[in-house]
């Protein structure tokens, strides 16, 4: 194994651990989820950086009931990276993405 190691070029790696669900940058960024699964056209932005239970807050707002598997697509497409930040490990995360991006 040393002699496997000392011959393999090891270059810089990143990890994000979110802190807590994608959805609570879903819930920083609410603005720019208006109109998508029924989330109101008034709808703004909720501070979920520190708080459990993202999913279910983010259901409320939506026409129908929240599945992550079914429900995170199309979020994601629509989700504003910028005002996304708001949500500290959201904001890691997009840190990382562009670092390994540029």
């Amino acid at each position: 194994m040393r002699r496997c190691w000392s011959r393999a070029t090891v270059g810089t790696i990143g990890l994000v651990l979110a802190k807590r669900e994608f959805e609570s940058g879903c819930l920083a960024a609410m603005e720019s989820l208006r109109g998508v699964r029924g989330v109101a056209q008034d709808a703004v932005a909720l501070d979920a950086a520190d708080r459990r239970g993202a999913k279910e807050r983010l259901s409320s707002h939506l026409a129908d009931v929240h599945s992550p598997a079914v429900d995170q697509a199309a979020p994601a497409a629509e989700l504003d990276s910028a005002t996304a930040r708001r949500a500290p490990s959201f904001a890691k995360f997009v840190r990382e993405s562009e670092r390994w991006l540029a």
